[in-house]
């Protein structure tokens, strides 16, 4: 992996920062997941449901930087809409294709927001912390090598 795409995250860690990727603010984990996905756009793939591989970018833009909760929920909400008008399926025929990815697993109890971890997350949220989880060791190793690298 490159690790130089996590150059403006690295600059943000504190001196004496160990390499432990949970012990970062939440800000951080994003911003590097954020940088992952735009710039190894390939991995978006594993992130989101096959419905969805159409508009992948604009769904990590909505998730990470110029969009809300609302405006995700909404636009999984219509490529399930417009992946089965297109390919003439309903979401019984294939559920897998319109709620479950690699990287976040079945997510369709969540849809609309649900309970999770003892409390109340919306879609997006669930998003964002399973995908933190699904590239964690990857983050942390990448991470820890610019770190290392770097002039503190």
């Amino acid at each position: 992996m490159k690790t130089a795409i996590f150059g403006d995250i690295v600059v943000q860690l504190p001196d004496d920062w160990d390499g432990c990727m949970p012990e970062l603010q939440d800000r951080l984990k994003d911003a590097a997941v954020y940088a992952l996905l735009t710039e190894l756009d390939a991995y978006q793939f594993d992130c989101f449901p096959q419905c969805a591989h159409d508009i992948t970018n604009q769904l990590v833009n909505v998730l990470y930087a110029d969009g809300t909760d609302e405006m995700f929920e909404a636009l999984m909400k219509d490529a399930r809409v417009r992946y089965a008008d297109a390919m003439g399926v309903t979401e019984e025929d294939f559920p897998d294709h319109f709620y479950s990815s690699e990287a976040v697993g079945n997510f369709k109890d969540y849809v609309g927001g649900s309970e999770w971890f003892g409390t109340q997350r919306s879609l997006a949220e669930i998003f964002r912390d399973s995908l933190y989880l699904y590239f964690e060791r990857d983050l942390e190793h990448a991470l820890t090598q610019q770190f290392r690298q770097s002039i503190h």
